[in-house]
């Protein structure tokens, strides 16, 4: 029962943008773009993430920026709480993975070593029969 693996084909590449364009698309754009704006310091000269100052307190910020959904009652610590609990998540997701990951080693080795011990029984329990066998 031979499989046959399916072969994917891949639909083609796009073509990189030439030059112009990539100098046409940089002019247009806005000096607020995230592209400008993304690595810039936020008030208390730390390095704004992904999010920007969305997280930022509002004793901090003039006009506390909003996230969508959100109203202007929202507790602002709550998003970094839920934030650092899912980055702790995902650590100890990639210990237990890795720990998987090794797990059938370990294991090979803790199976070869009980039956080496199931061995050893076997032939100390043979050996007593013998001298048992002997002293009657």
């Amino acid at each position: 029962m031979s499989k046959k693996k399916a072969t994917v084909t891949l639909p083609t590449r796009p073509q990189p943008p030439t030059p112009e364009q990539i100098h046409e698309d940089v002019n247009h754009t806005l000096p607020d773009d995230v592209v400008f704006t993304f690595f810039e310091t936020n008030t208390e000269n730390e390095t704004a993430g992904i999010m920007g100052d969305s997280y930022e307190t509002e004793e901090n910020s003039e006009t506390p920026a909003s996230t969508p959904g959100s109203t202007d009652d929202s507790n602002d610590a709550e998003p970094q709480q839920n934030v650092e609990e899912l980055y702790q998540k995902a650590i100890q997701f990639l210990e237990v993975n890795n720990e998987l990951k090794n797990a059938p080693k370990s294991l090979r080795a803790q199976c070869e070593q009980l039956e080496e011990m199931g061995r050893n029984l076997t032939e100390a329990i043979g050996q007593l029969k013998s001298q048992a066998d002997q002293g009657l």
